[in-house]
């Protein structure tokens, strides 16, 4: 595996289109989750700036951290006035906190909720009647240490051959969340089969992502389409007659893990 890198019935569907989404995101919650290991993560580089309006200042210094950011402010030239700090997710809902000049204390923690990847923050200052804005500032991700490279490039030549029994007892395969058990048997019966592909995707999540050898959203980016190719790779091998659904199950499955995989990786 190579590293990273018509209208009128419209009314009716929607109740169908929001269990779907609602069934898809509690599926991504259980599928994405790995065994958690958490270790320290390497540093990433901060990006520092300052926001005026009216006789307001903020200065802030903001860190990519985990599946979130981390943003220090600098308020002591700031008195009436509000600080919102957006954090930018793609495929997925911003994140906003909102603190006030005259009693904020400590960094400002932001964290995504569902999502592919960190864009980066947004402090706006109102003051006022006047709002600015930093505009969007990307976050560098950790830069894995050099030393590392043979571990990180262990992990990805051990995705692609047949899972260990290490492996296997270190992860909880394909988890269906409990309120959908049983509803989807298809889904169940795709939990069987893809069993030893998602043993490889939580090996994969744990190494890199909870064991920190290279947290960053290009690797788990990557995990996620070995996933893919794992699960349709063994597509390949079921009866023609159940080869559209279980494609389709891959599909499934996939998408599950990048919208609900960001906090189960860096965890």
């Amino acid at each position: 595996m190579s590293q990273p890198a018509p209208a009128s019935s419209l009314p009716a569907r929607r109740p169908l289109v929001a269990l779907a989404l609602t069934l898809l995101l509690a599926l991504a919650a259980a599928v994405a989750a790995a065994p958690s290991a958490s270790a320290a993560a390497p540093a990433a580089e901060s990006k520092s700036g300052v926001v005026s309006a009216n006789h307001d200042t903020v200065a802030y210094t903001a860190t990519r951290d985990g599946w979130g950011a981390e943003v220090v402010l600098d308020l002591s030239a700031a008195d009436r006035c509000t600080v919102r700090v957006t954090l930018s997710v793609v495929s997925g809902a911003n994140q906003t906190k909102t603190v006030r000049c005259d009693d904020a204390s400590g960094p400002v923690r932001v964290e995504a909720g569902y999502g592919t990847a960190i864009r980066g923050v947004t402090v706006t200052l109102i003051s006022g009647w006047r709002i600015k804005s930093s505009g969007l500032v990307t976050l560098p991700e950790p830069i894995a240490d050099p030393s590392d490279a043979a571990d990180i490039a262990a992990v990805y030549d051990a995705m692609d051959l047949a899972p260990t029994p290490a492996m296997i007892a270190a992860s909880d395969g394909c988890s269906v969340p409990a309120e959908i058990d049983g509803l989807l048997p298809a889904l169940d019966d795709l939990s069987d089969t893809f069993f030893l592909a998602c043993v490889l995707h939580d090996y994969g999540y744990l190494k890199l992502g909870n064991e920190r050898l290279s947290p960053t959203d290009a690797d788990r980016a990557a995990i996620d389409a070995d996933f893919k190719r794992n699960m349709l790779a063994i597509c390949d091998t079921v009866p023609p007659a159940e080869q559209v659904a279980c494609d389709a199950g891959a599909s499934t499955f996939y998408t599950a893990v990048r919208i609900g995989g960001g906090a189960p990786f860096y965890s």
